[in-house]
């Protein structure tokens, strides 16, 4: 994000709602602890706009939020999605996803097996791979 996008955020304030829009890229997930053992999954968001009246505006190229109670309910996203001020989130087009489970530690492996690939390439390894009892 460059200097002038900084800007425009601080001059728009916290007291207003405003509308956003980003596009969903992929899932992930990000260790909360320096021992790398609770993990917390994420959702990138790209091609972030601030949406007016007149026209949108790119704020930046890409946003990791944390898979909060309102991104797991729309299901497991394929799709765009519109944001409203990033605690109220609404889809754009398509049909509700399969649904997360609730305990994050399932999320975060579910992520795992959807990039496995990936995460293998770079030497990533499955969060909470040991058994629970």
């Amino acid at each position: 994000m460059t200097t002038n996008k900084r800007l425009i955020l601080a001059d728009i304030g916290k007291e207003r709602r405003f509308t956003f829009h980003g596009e969903f890229k992929k899932y992930g997930f990000k260790y909360n602890d320096h021992n790398k053992k609770y993990a917390a999954p994420t959702i990138l968001l790209t091609n972030i706009q601030l949406i007016t009246p007149a026209k949108a505006i790119p704020m930046t190229d890409h946003l990791w939020f944390n898979l909060t109670k309102g991104f797991k309910s729309l299901g497991v996203l394929q799709i765009d999605y519109k944001l409203s001020h990033p605690t109220k989130v609404l889809l754009i087009c398509g049909e509700k996803r399969l649904e997360w489970d609730e305990e994050n530690w399932k999320i975060c492996q579910r992520i795992y097996e959807l990039y496995r690939e990936d995460y293998i390439r770079r030497g990533i390894a499955k969060p909470y791979d040991w058994p629970f009892t």
